[in-house]
C-alpha cells in the first residue's frame, strides 16, 4: 500500500505509523525507492504531526516543514533527508484511527489539495 501510494503521487518516501491498542505509541515504517524499509521504530506519540492527524483523523498537508520543528527533526534528524513536503492522512475504520499514512517530498513541487 505504502509503495503503491509512494509512487502514484511521486514523492521521495512512503510512511506507514500504526498505533497500539491503547493509542499511546505507533510502529512507524519509512519506504524509498527500494523495496526495503528504511527505517522502522516503535515510539510514544508526543505531540508530533503524526499524533495531530490521529487524533484529528483529518489529513495535514505541509508546505514547509521547516516550520514545523517536529517534522524537521524526523526527517534529517532520523531519514537523513532534506524536508520540502509533507503529507499524511489517517486510516480509519469506520470512526476509529488505526494510524497514519504519511508521504514525504513530493517530486515537481509541493503537494496539492488534490494529492491530499
Amino acid at each position: 500500500m505504502v509503495a503503491g501510494i509512494r509512487q502514484i503521487l511521486d514523492c521521495e518516501m512512503g510512511c506507514l505509523a500504526l498505533a497500539n491498542d491503547r493509542g499511546d505509541r505507533i510502529s512507524k515504517k519509512v519506504l524509498g525507492d527500494g523495496p526495503d524499509w528504511l527505517f522502522q521504530a516503535n515510539q510514544k506519540l508526543e505531540g508530533d504531526i503524526v499524533e495531530e492527524c490521529l487524533r484529528s483523523a483529518q489529513p495535514i498537508r505541509v508546505d514547509n516543514p521547516s516550520a514545523r520543528p517536529d517534522l524537521r527533526a524526523f526527517l534529517e534528524q532520523s531519514l537523513n533527508v532534506a524536508s520540502r513536503s509533507f503529507l499524511c492522512a489517517p486510516l480509519l475504520a469506520g470512526e476509529q484511527p488505526l494510524g497514519v499514512v504519511e508521504m514525504i517530498n513530493k517530486r515537481g513541487g509541493p503537494f496539492t489539495p488534490y494529492d491530499q
